[in-house]
């Protein structure tokens, strides 16, 4: 997932797709 969304130019939009916003946030923010 982290690659995908270092990829990604949106992080957070590719997260609502997979996941909700609320686990995605958590899981990619620290990044």
């Amino acid at each position: 997932l982290m690659e995908v969304v270092s990829r990604s130019p949106n992080p957070k939009v590719f997260l609502k797709k997979q996941d909700p916003p609320r686990k995605g946030a958590q899981h990619v923010m620290p990044a």
